[in-house]
């Protein structure tokens, strides 16, 4: 008992009778108890470890496409795996599928045309890929090539810039384009009302339900305001499970670098136009 961490003997003491025959213990059926428990948990374990490297695409999309970051969470994998007795037959495909969910255009053909390659001559190793796929990153980032505008994006921003060089010339105002245009709301729709005043004053007592005209009220944090939900029962943002969070915060990242990419490349097409 006394060789294991403290976490051990939470672990252990719980099956306190399977190893007590009476009120005496009995160090063979410890042991017991200890090898089963230990078996369990390198199991969860590994069968977690193998659930992550098969969701590296995932990954990849909460990181904002990093791709030293990814690297060096798919090494870290491999060796926890490595660390319980256990390998790993997909890593190749995995990676491939990890990379390909990279936001940049230019990467993802440098990395299917190492899968084509692969598939034909099966020569490529997950260090070589990996070591291959960083310098790549490296070489874009450095060029300032990185989450650069593809094609297509290069040929709709040339027509904005157009667009815009046309509206500027003949003294009208352009008409805002804006993304997602056609969800937002026409102007000759009805504003929602304003809340009253008293929804959002915070109680002062530990009274946090009250009725108005006959309506049952909550007072929740989330939302900072007295709702007709209570706060156990609150769907809002704060209780966004943290793996979504943390993926909304990665798509979020790489979405708001691509778009500083393409308004830079939109400015520059612009300031050609006025040439």
């Amino acid at each position: 008992m006394k060789s294991l961490s403290k976490t051990g003997r939470e672990k252990i003491t719980v099956w306190r009778e399977q190893y007590h025959v009476g009120s005496t213990p009995s160090g063979a059926l410890l042991l017991k108890i200890i090898i089963h428990k230990s078996h369990s948990d390198t199991q969860a374990q590994t069968a977690y470890i193998r659930h992550q490297l098969s969701s590296l695409d995932v990954y990849m999309e909460s990181i904002g496409s990093d791709i030293e970051k990814f690297n060096i969470h798919v090494k870290t994998l491999v060796q926890q795996l490595n660390a319980r007795g256990e390998t790993t037959q997909d890593l190749l495909v995995n990676l491939f599928k990890g990379y390909k969910a990279a936001a940049d255009s230019k990467f993802v053909e440098y990395v299917e045309k190492w899968e084509d390659e692969y598939e034909d001559v099966d020569l490529v190793t997950p260090e070589a890929l990996m070591t291959r796929a960083a310098n790549k990153y490296k070489t874009l980032v450095l060029k300032e090539k990185w989450l650069a505008p593809s094609p297509q994006e290069e040929k709709v921003l040339a027509l904005e810039a157009k667009v815009k060089f046309m509206y500027k010339k003949k003294g009208a105002n352009q008409p805002a384009i804006k993304k997602g245009e056609a969800n937002e709301k026409k102007p000759n729709q009805k504003k929602s009302k304003d809340k009253p005043a008293w929804m959002s004053k915070e109680p002062n007592d530990k009274n946090v339900a009250k009725k108005v005209e006959g309506k049952e009220y909550w007072w929740c944090p989330i939302h900072k305001s007295w709702t007709r939900h209570k706060a156990t029962e609150c769907k809002g943002k704060g209780f966004i499970p943290k793996k979504a969070e943390k993926l909304n915060e990665g798509r979020k990242r790489s979405e708001s670098q691509r778009e500083l990419k393409l308004a830079k490349a939109a400015e520059s097409l612009h300031e050609e136009s006025d040439e």
